[in-house]
Formats: structure tokens, sequence, C-alpha cells
């Protein structure tokens, strides 16, 4: 073999390493983008912990104060003093359901007409409106 001639190796090498460079080069070209374009808007200290809360975590609650944590809370929904039954929608589930007065977790149920729930009159409203009743 001569010694004039590089080797399969180093022609094997170089080739690599030029490749290497050019993707390098490549994706360093993409980052030179516009940052103003791109800026995400500065969270509120209890945005922040109302986002890290609900990343680590898999409630329901959580999960939409996650999801609103850069909007101002909406107004609770409208409850008359004879309506007082709350139509929750499981999150995973989908599934509707209504809790009464003196059920486990009917104070901490909190109604979100954005996602469907709703408050009901009477047991018989809710059930004919195709939610059931909470087991607990």
């Amino acid at each position: 073999m001569s010694t004039d001639r590089p080797s399969l190796f180093w022609l094997l090498l170089l080739v690599s390493l030029v490749g290497i460079v050019a993707i390098v080069a490549t994706s360093a070209g993409n980052d030179n983008t516009d940052s103003s374009s791109s800026k995400t808007p500065e969270l509120t200290s209890s945005q922040r912990v109302q986002t890290e809360r609900a990343t680590s975590t898999n409630t329901l609650e959580h999960l939409r104060l996650e999801k609103d944590a850069t909007t101002e809370e909406p107004e609770p929904a409208a409850q008359s003093a004879n309506c007082n039954i709350k139509g929750n929608i499981g999150f995973e589930t989908r599934e509707k359901i209504y809790h009464v007065p003196g059920q486990e977790y009917y104070e901490e149920t909190k109604i979100d007409e954005r996602y469907g729930e709703r408050w009901f009159c009477s047991e018989q409203e809710a059930e004919s409106a195709g939610w059931r009743k909470s087991k607990i």
C-alpha cells in the first residue's frame, strides 16, 4: 500500500466531520430568528405557582389552573337560591355527575360553564339532562 494515499479510515472520518459541521451550522442559523416575535408573556409569581401545581398533579381543578394560568379567573357560574345541585363533568371520563348538598365532595366541586358544567334545580332535572348522581 502506498503512503501517498489516505487510508479509508481517515477519509471516512473527514467526511463525518464535514457532515457534523454542516449540521451545526444549519441549526445555528435557525436560532437567529427575530426574538421579539416569539416572546412569551411574563407570568406573575402566583401564576407560576399555579402552573407548577398543575403540572405536578393530575386533578381536574389543577389542570384547569394550568390552562388558565395566563388569563384572569372567570366569574363563578351563577347559582340561584333554589338551584344548588352541581352538575360536574369528569375530566378524564367526561362522565356527567351531579352533586347534592351534604355529599362528600359537594363543597370542593366547582362549576365552570366553559367546560359544559352547570347548576340544576332538582335531581329530576339533572337526570333528565343525562347526568347521574354522585355515588359518594
